[in-house]
Formats: structure tokens, C-alpha cells, sequence
């Protein structure tokens, strides 16, 4: 009798300006800049691999084949974090993304987006291995455009991808 294996969803969690597991608000986030979310506790026993679904809308329509790049801060106690995202959330590194982000390595995902503005959310999704117990997020826009400021369609969400043998 031969076995399949197959892989199942878990729950998700999201990162969003309210009503998430963790906030990150990407409102009016300018070209240049990033902001760092808040901290998601995976739990004591996660997943080795979720899907990561990006989600933002851009105020205006930025050039076609830029990018906003999304990086997991990943800590094993909750309190050591690399590249200065150290678990809130809140602006990240103003002035100094381009040094501090280089700590973090290859992004988690690199969003490209089209050249379509205002309502039309640029939606990309990425496997991630977290590897440790707690994430941030951090996201740097550099799609030449700001995101749009009224906080709606803007989310980053978690979700595990479980395998399971039957």
C-alpha cells in the first residue's frame, strides 16, 4: 500500500494596520523608506514552511518592474533581532534602510509590482522558511511610488504549509 504525501494549510496569521495578529501600518510609506511590523509568536512548534501573501496598494501608478521588498526578522527569544528590527512597530531605520536592511540578507520576497496606481492592489506570494520562533516584518518600498495613505489593502499574511503523510 503506497502512502501520499500531501501538504495542508494551517491558520493563518496577518500583519495590517488593525485587526491583524501583529501591526504594520504601510499608509503613506515613501519611496526610500521602510517600516517594521510587530512581532508574531509562531508558537513553541511551527510550521518549517508557509506561504507569505503580500498585499499593497500604491497611490500613484510606479513604473513597471519595480520593487517592495519584504524581509522576515526572525529571533529565537523574542528580543534578538538582526538588522535593528527589534520586534515593534513603527518606522524602520529613517535614513539608514539602504545599511540596516543588508543584515537581513536576500529578501523574504521581492514584491514587483505593474504600473498600476491608485485601486489596483499588487498582490505576490513567496515561500519562507522562518527558522525561529518570532518574526517581524519589515518592508522597504522602492517602487518609485508612495503607498496609498488610507491604510486599507494593505496586509502581509502567514500562512503554514503543514505536510502530512496518509
Amino acid at each position: 500500500m503506497s502512502q501520499e504525501v500531501l501538504i495542508k494549510q494551517g491558520t493563518s496569521k496577518t500583519w495590517q494596520a488593525s485587526g491583524g495578529d501583529a501591526k504594520v501600518d504601510l499608509a503613506g510609506l515613501a519611496n526610500g523608506a521602510g517600516v517594521r511590523g510587530g512581532v508574531i509568536d509562531l508558537g513553541a512548534t511551527f510550521a518549517k514552511k508557509y506561504l507569505m501573501t503580500v498585499e499593497i496598494e500604491l497611490a500613484a501608478a510606479p513604473t513597471a518592474g519595480t520593487t517592495i521588498e519584504i524581509y522576515l526578522a526572525r529571533s529565537h527569544d523574542g528580543a534578538t533581532w538582526p538588522g535593528g528590527a527589534y520586534g515593534e512597530e513603527g518606522p524602520y531605520k529613517p535614513g539608514e534602510v539602504a545599511e540596516w536592511k543588508k543584515q537581513f540578507g536576500t529578501p523574504d520576497g521581492i514584491l514587483t509590482v505593474t504600473a498600476d496606481g491608485s485601486a489596483t492592489v499588487q498582490t505576490q506570494t513567496f515561500t519562507v522558511y522562518p527558522n525561529a520562533r518570532y518574526v517581524s516584518l519589515v518592508v522597504v518600498n522602492a517602487a518609485g511610488q508612495a503607498v496609498k495613505s488610507d491604510g486599507t489593502n494593505q496586509r502581509v499574511t502567514l500562512t503554514p504549509l503543514i505536510t502530512e503523510l496518509q
